[in-house]
């Protein structure tokens, strides 16, 4: 669970939303 937890954090990041839309779904 830890490895879902720690790239579902990341993805929240509002740098990578914004430069990929896409993780944002």
């Amino acid at each position: 669970m830890g490895k879902i937890v720690t790239p579902f954090i990341v993805d929240h990041d509002p740098v990578k939303i914004g430069r990929d839309p896409s993780i944002h779904k």
